[in-house]
């Protein structure tokens, strides 16, 4: 038995919450919020010719989820975004992830954006496999200095 992977953990909780399999799709193949959409749209939106996703996350994560979205799909692409609460989540955790998410949003902005034609999966895909850290062997280090920030951030919750 393999690894429980975010995807299958939360495929889990999908289905006990009654949601039916059939209905549950899991993109395994990504190592954080870009790779998640680019590999969402090339997986299942584009072989399926779905063109309305629904996005979940939790709402400190929402704002990245839309900024991402909107370079990641094309205009052909309708998602919608559903926000789930943030009930039983510590104050200071969301006053942490929030800044964690307002730095990640920043780099895509200043770093990641300008590489990318909005849409485009050719160009997202150069972009990803040759210039991304966690995708490429390219060494950046603004993204280690933002990345060593999370680091400890996150080890105070």
């Amino acid at each position: 038995m393999g690894e429980t992977t975010e995807a299958k953990a939360m495929a889990k909780y999908l289905a006990k919450k009654g949601i039916a399999k059939k209905f549950i799709f899991l993109e395994e193949d990504s190592m954080d919020t870009i790779g998640n959409i680019f590999f969402t749209r090339k997986k299942y939106l584009e072989k399926k010719k779905w063109k309305k996703p629904n996005f979940v996350s939790s709402k400190f994560h929402i704002d990245r989820i839309k900024l991402l979205a909107e370079w990641i799909l094309d205009s052909s692409y309708k998602p919608q975004f559903v926000a789930s609460s943030n009930k039983g989540v510590s104050p200071i955790v969301l006053i942490k992830r929030r800044f964690i998410e307002e730095r990640l949003i920043t780099y895509s902005k200043k770093y990641m954006f300008p590489e990318i034609e909005k849409g485009n999966m050719r160009s997202i895909e150069k972009f990803l496999f040759s210039k991304h850290p966690a995708y490429s062997n390219v060494k950046n280090e603004e993204w280690n200095k933002i990345m060593g920030k999370i680091r400890r951030i996150k080890k105070l919750y």
